[in-house]
């Protein structure tokens, strides 16, 4: 069992002498000095030797420090990336390298030219140590935090449970299929799916250039593997297409699609499913969890992808002003604003698709948006209000993101109260047959919430006020001025009890 942060930096200790220093990991790093001595010794040796040209000779005599020491190894090494893929798979090319020992070498002995490699590897060596030390570092402090989280913080899975088969020191990174085919061990093990805390969106961290899951960066979902599907079909013709079918049949059979966690995915391979789904489904409703940190990078998957809807959760709320602040960015434009059709004036546009018609018509300003959000009160990752704020605070929370001028959603167990989150992996409980669901919890309240939410759609105008735990929303109709004045008291931990 883990107590205590004592007990978790001995874990540390003994993850450290017993895990990585065995494995011996710094071998994926450095070049294989010896090894590569023997290659260029034989390269010396051979009769078509290969000799530097005459600019890369002028190169290398006027360069010095440093900067020699860069160039040397660009020539030796090349410029492709390095992979990790096998031990000591660092490698110089050793008639190139041998060429280049005899420019410089001063006595023109083979001994001499291999005593000077060694010098210079073990130099360009000691910058691969020095990666190997911090990579482990890194590895050794995710591990330790990802513990201490899940042993330590009571809103944890593990928190509690000891350390054995069912409750690992650490969630695997692979999981070992059994295959009907006699083959490889290495291609039984497969990568967990999963995703990287503050990470780019963008990037592929199961790349060959990504050191994620060595770093202990991926924080991994056990029940799923992350698929090779690498940017375009023809990289992976078979998946490619076996996903296509798939999406197309998804796309015949419901109204839309909810993209979980998108920023995980493959961007080329979204746009790619996407494509077909709206050639069977044209009407194809897309709702996408995104959350990139940066409004800039959700606009690429938009943009890209065609997203109707992004999620947004009101439990990501700390208070009740950021609880205000997130029901005035989804609420609507400002009470009083100036329609598009008030700033219109008459003009006209040339449509070229027709040989250049001209069609007079209203022009308006072009006004940019957010991205148009489905305002959750709750989803199935989040925390219920009974573990993140208090009980009490469910009806005003839900009363608010029925106030917004967004799409609204929710999850089972909210309306019923359930007092914590069932985390949807390990919980094999069934959900309870209600027979009058409308007589639990908040069952009756939430659907009059949800009969104003549809009946208030057109009062597209609106205004947010905060004080102390109070939050106001007042929503209008931009034409006939009507409104709809909503005063919730939050209940989050510390508020007033007096309404």
């Amino acid at each position: 069992m883990v107590h205590s942060v004592a007990d978790v930096d001995r874990l540390m200790d003994g993850v450290a002498t017993h895990v990585f220093k065995p494995l011996r990991l710094w071998q994926f790093y450095v070049i294989d000095v010896e090894a590569a001595l023997a290659s260029v010794g034989d390269a010396w040796d051979a009769t078509a030797t290969e000799q530097l040209d005459v600019e890369d000779c002028d190169t290398l005599v006027k360069l010095s420090g440093d900067a020699r020491t860069e160039w040397q190894r660009t020539y030796m090494l090349g410029d492709r990336a390095h992979a990790m893929g096998t031990r000591f798979g660092r490698t110089i090319d050793a008639g190139r390298t041998a060429a280049m020992l005899r420019a410089l070498s001063s006595d023109g002995t083979k001994d001499g030219a291999l005593a000077q490699l060694r010098a210079l590897l073990d130099l360009l060596n000691l910058a691969y140590y020095r990666e190997y030390d911090a990579d482990v570092a890194t590895a050794q402090k995710n591990i330790g935090e990802r513990v201490k989280y899940e042993r330590l913080d009571n809103g944890s899975w593990k928190f509690g449970k000891p350390i054995d088969d069912d409750y690992k020191i650490v969630d695997p990174l692979f999981t070992t299929v059994d295959t009907r085919e006699d083959v490889n061990d290495d291609r039984r093990h497969l990568a967990n799916n999963g995703w990287i805390w503050g990470g780019n969106p963008l990037d592929n961290f199961a790349g060959a250039q990504s050191k994620a899951y060595l770093l202990r960066e991926v924080i991994v979902w056990g029940d799923c593997v992350k698929l090779n599907y690498g940017t375009q079909p023809t990289d992976n013709p078979w998946l490619w297409e076996h996903m296509r079918q798939y999406t197309l049949g998804m796309a015949r059979a419901f109204h839309g699609f909810r993209i979980d966690n998108c920023h995980s995915t493959p961007i080329e391979l979204a746009e790619y499913l996407l494509d077909e789904a709206r050639r069977t489904n044209p009407n194809l409703y897309v709702i996408a969890e995104l959350f990139t940190g940066s409004e800039s990078t959700d606009r690429v998957f938009v943009q890209r992808l065609g997203i109707n809807s992004l999620i947004r959760e009101a439990m990501q709320a700390w208070d009740a002003h950021e609880m205000s602040r997130l029901a005035h960015r989804h609420g609507g434009r400002p009470i009083g604003s100036l329609a598009l059709d008030c700033l219109g004036e008459p003009g006209f546009f040339t449509d070229d698709a027709h040989g250049g018609t001209r069609i007079n018509g209203i022009v308006a300003p072009l006004s940019g948006s957010l991205p148009h959000a489905m305002f959750f009160d709750c989803t199935h990752d989040n925390e219920t209000p009974a573990q993140k704020r208090t009980m009490e605070d469910a009806l005003p929370n839900t009363a608010i993101v029925a106030m917004t001028a967004c799409a609204s959603g929710s999850t089972r167990g909210y309306d019923e109260l359930y007092p914590r989150l069932l985390n949807v992996v390990h919980e094999h409980r069934q959900y309870a047959a209600l027979d009058d669901p409308l007589k639990v919890g908040l069952g009756a309240a939430k659907a009059k919430i949800n009969r104003l939410h549809r009946e208030i759609a057109a009062f597209q105008e609106v205004h947010v006020h905060h004080e102390s735990d109070y939050v106001t929303v007042h929503r209008v109709h931009p034409v006939t001025r009507e409104g709809v004045l909503m005063v919730a008291h939050c209940a989050f931990h510390g508020a007033s009890e007096t309404a």
